[in-house]
């Protein structure tokens, strides 16, 4: 590859508008990887004027502009169903625009459908996620497909919002929960960076190559995909996926009065998510409340409250042992609640549980 020669070409198709010129053009540009945007209009041309060289049809997928919105030409498009290998950025360039543009019911686009379907899989089990693989998802992931495999992955790419910020000091997205512990940093790549978002109280913060950390940078927030059923089924299949168990956490602490269906998600949070001391305390409170309720006043209301038995006694506030100890009295938990009470004694408690423990 020769640059002057490449201008020399230039210029003398632009005198002699001949194909063995563009022929030459082209051919000098394939040799120099040229395959920008700006590049795009010389490949177009030379398919327009039916010139076979080769690799044309790759290079005239790898500069095609981000703004091309109609279909590609037929005979790419059948140059590529044939399986010539692509890497997978042209692979999403190319499926993008078959899943926008191209009749399904074309035999040319079933031609391809195994394929996108295997791309799609292939990228999703990797958990990556752009604004073209957000098309190929939304056309090739259905509901009835999912399996426990899926579900471990599919929430956090249906959750991915893209990050854009103008300050190229940023070099990282931090993202944090108030109710976890652990935090999550993205980098930004030309100043966007992809990143799943559980929670609209999310704490975004930017980090230079430095390590300091920024509240106030400006940055633009769009979400990528929004499929509420999928994510719902992937609750349904994987409940243990952390940032939907933390989702569902919070909708039902959020709720009045939690009841059965609500106080199994509180226990799985607590005993799977690394939660900070502040919201582990304050789930825990809930917990406590519900199963004081479900005993009753009365001796005559029996409930399951053996999980009371796997929490950390010295954990608690003082109220919340008596919660505790009078439930386990109430269900004749004796010994358990005994065993409480003589460590941190039973002033507060219940005098009707006291009695009934007393005359065991």
């Amino acid at each position: 590859y020769s640059r002057m020669f490449h201008r020399i070409l230039v210029r003398l198709y632009e005198t002699y508008p001949r194909k063995e010129i563009l022929a030459g053009v082209c051919g000098m540009m394939i040799k120099g990887e040229c395959r920008k945007p700006e590049d795009f209009h010389w490949y177009e041309t030379a398919l327009e004027e039916g010139l076979s060289l080769t690799r044309l049809y790759e290079y005239f997928l790898y500069s095609l502009p981000k703004d091309y919105n109609h279909l590609l030409p037929k005979e790419v498009l059948l140059y590529f169903s044939y399986g010539h290998d692509l890497d997978r950025h042209s692979r999403s360039v190319l499926y993008k625009n078959i899943l926008l543009f191209m009749n399904p019911s074309s035999n040319l686009y079933r031609s391809y459908e195994r394929d996108m379907e295997q791309f799609a899989l292939d990228q999703l089990f990797q958990s990556r996620i752009n604004s073209r693989l957000a098309v190929i998802y939304d056309h090739m992931i259905y509901k009835d497909m999912i399996d426990e495999a899926i579900a471990k992955v599919l929430p956090a790419v249906l959750r991915s919002y893209r990050i854009s910020c103008r300050s190229k000091q940023m070099k990282y997205v931090i993202i944090r929960y108030e109710e976890l512990e652990q935090e999550n940093a993205y980098l930004l790549t030309d100043g966007v960076a992809y990143v799943p978002l559980f929670s609209g109280t999310a704490v975004i913060l930017f980090q230079d190559a430095f390590g300091n950390r920024y509240a106030d940078v400006q940055y633009l927030k769009t979400p990528v995909m929004d499929k509420a059923d999928l994510e719902k089924k992937c609750f349904e299949i994987y409940p243990a996926h952390p940032m939907l168990c933390l989702t569902a956490c919070k909708k039902a602490a959020d709720k009045e009065m939690p009841g059965e269906e609500e106080i199994p998600i509180l226990e799985r949070a607590i005993n799977e998510l690394s939660l900070c001391d502040l919201y582990r305390k304050q789930l825990l409170g809930v917990i406590i409340g519900y199963y004081r309720r479900l005993a009753g006043e009365e001796n005559s209301t029996q409930c399951e409250c053996s999980y009371l038995l796997t929490l950390d006694i010295a954990a608690m506030t003082r109220r919340e042992r008596l919660l505790v100890c009078e439930t386990l009295i109430s269900q004749n938990y004796l010994e358990e609640a005994y065993g409480i009470l003589k460590v941190y004694g039973c002033e507060g408690l219940d005098t009707g549980r006291l009695a009934k423990l007393c005359s065991k």
